[in-house]
């Protein structure tokens, strides 16, 4: 059975996507849940860690040290072996965990975006050495196909820059181009649909394809075209080094946030 703990945002929609792996699925929160789908049920925490043989921390970072000594008390060291402990909280590393669990306890550390909520989760994941091949198929059910499994924890926060945070840089520069298309005459609604598919449709491209980026821009920048023009005004006003300088921050940003917990 899989336990949830903590049904925020991102523990609410990986419930709902593992509903097509697993019949019952208890999860545990500070508040009164409503409204839950079929199937999910919510339980006190001592149900929820006795009855499941998988549990997903998905509280706030801050609130992670508490929720493992209360785990410590409810389940023996023999009780916790038998478990697999997979993480989505931002800033703690496996040693973390390890240190307030013990070193023998399988523990995943998973970094997915918001995506998630649609079935297609990109992002990151760690595991420690008591993790087996037969708990990677378990990540795959929670989060989809689209993670990529990283040996190095501290590639964890690039991945933060380029996947968990990366929906709202995207999300910024979608919504200028639906500003454009009404500034000229578009209606919302039309000039959301097409900026929405063209990225849809961009990515999809990509990847069915397996062209690189470059090859893509130079099939449709025809020389002295209308997307030449546009690109040129991109590279006068260095926006290559822009977005690098944004994705640098938000990765300076992350460690500093994991060194403070």
């Amino acid at each position: 059975m899989l336990g949830i703990i903590g049904y925020g945002r991102m523990g609410s929609a990986i419930a709902k996507n593992a509903l097509k792996y697993y019949r019952k699925i208890f999860v545990r929160d500070l508040k009164r849940l409503r409204n839950l789908p079929k199937g999910v049920k919510q339980v006190n925490l001592y149900d929820l860690l006795t009855n499941s043989e998988i549990v997903l921390l998905a509280v706030k970072p801050q609130d992670m040290k508490d929720l493992l000594f209360d785990i410590d008390e409810i389940l023996g060291y023999a009780e916790r072996k038998k478990k697999l402990f997979i993480t989505i909280a931002a800033g703690l590393p496996i040693k973390f965990y390890e240190n307030l669990l013990g070193k023998d306890i399988a523990i995943v550390r998973v970094m997915p975006n918001i995506c998630v909520k649609v079935d297609y989760s990109s992002g990151a994941y760690i595991t420690n050495k008591n993790v087996k091949k037969k708990h990677l198929k378990i990540i795959e059910n929670l989060f989809g196909k689209n993670l990529i499994r990283i040996r190095d924890e501290r590639l964890i926060d690039v991945v933060t820059a380029i996947a968990a945070s990366a929906p709202a840089f995207i999300s910024a520069m979608m919504k200028n181009f639906v500003d454009i298309g009404k500034r000229y005459g578009l209606k919302e609604k039309d000039a959301r649909k097409l900026v929405i598919n063209t990225f849809l449709g961009t990515s999809l491209l990509l990847k069915k394809e397996g062209i690189s980026f470059d090859e893509l821009i130079r099939s449709v920048a025809s020389p002295k075209g209308t997307t030449e023009a546009g690109l040129e005004i991109w590279r006068k006003n260095k926006l290559d080094l822009l977005i690098k300088k944004v994705l640098k921050k938000t990765i300076e940003r992350s460690r500093k946030l994991s060194s403070k917990l």
